[in-house]
């Protein structure tokens, strides 16, 4: 136990042997030597508990204050309420998408939801994607590359909040581009604006260390939406800033995903031969 002046002190208790009897005094200083240690012990756990809340708290003060920086330098209206009344209007039968009541029990995704998202992501994993299987695909046949984009793709954007607004940028592309869906165009910007802050908080953060596969990510996604604009120069700049990330962590190589992240750029910079 630790003595008043902070230094160390061994207190020694009296065990006597079996069948000798034990004194009142002994019995007396055994028990509260025992409360002690389940007191301190007690308090220690609070303490814990007390340090992972605030740690909780703060993590998610930090989020919402991101939100909020990323909607105040918009000049757009932010994702909020008017998002439903584009949900109710153009949304299909419940029937063609993924289950409505789907919960992430492990949040294990970057952010939760909006209510427009979950239309966004079903629309992403069942027309965006078999869209670019048509269009671009040129890594592996097409059964294959649906199951690796909507497995090792989509988990991975998920469960960073860059990658999450970057499948529904391309949602809300999609949507306008391909459907005359022009509601959706100011949700895009908005997304846009979510990626840019995100890729340039994210980089700041892991410069020190190694950039995560989420990072890497979120410029695949940007220099996609730049290529879907037709901006050449755009889409190049952000995957000469992608082969920065990987140099850093030691290589393209390095990428996650199973190797299909590394794939993906390496058909990316071949697309980009092709212009």
């Amino acid at each position: 136990m630790m003595a008043s002046n902070g230094l160390g002190r061994i207190q020694f208790i009296n065990t006597p042997h079996q069948g000798d009897a034990i004194s009142a005094e002994e019995q007396r200083r055994a028990n509260s030597h025992a409360a002690r240690i389940a007191h301190a012990k007690a308090r220690r756990l609070r303490t814990i508990e007390y340090q992972a809340s605030k740690a909780s708290q703060a993590t998610k003060d930090t989020q919402g204050a991101e939100d909020r920086s990323i909607i105040a330098t918009s000049s757009v209206q932010p994702i909020l309420d008017n998002t439903v009344e584009i949900e109710q209007t153009i949304l299909p039968s419940p029937m063609s998408l993924l289950a409505s009541d789907r919960r992430d029990p492990f949040e294990s995704f970057g952010r939760a939801f909006k209510p427009v998202e979950h239309f966004l992501l079903d629309h992403y994993v069942k027309v965006v994607i078999p869209y670019m299987d048509k269009k671009c695909n040129k890594l592996v046949d097409s059964g294959k590359y649906v199951n690796l984009m909507t497995g090792e793709w989509v988990r991975l954007t998920l469960t960073n909040v860059g990658t999450q607004s970057g499948i529904f940028l391309a949602a809300c592309r999609h949507l306008v581009e391909q459907q005359q869906q022009h509601k959706y165009l100011q949700l895009a910007t908005q997304y846009k604006l979510y990626c840019i802050q995100a890729l340039q908080n994210a980089i700041s953060f892991e410069v020190s260390s190694l950039i995560s596969d989420g990072t890497v990510g979120i410029g695949l996604l940007m220099a996609y939406d730049e290529l879907w604009l037709g901006d050449i120069s755009m889409t190049k700049f952000h995957l000469q800033g992608i082969l920065k990330m990987t140099e850093h962590n030691g290589g393209i190589h390095t990428l996650g995903s199973n190797g299909f992240l590394e794939r993906l750029v390496r058909k990316f910079l071949w697309e980009l031969t092709q212009h």
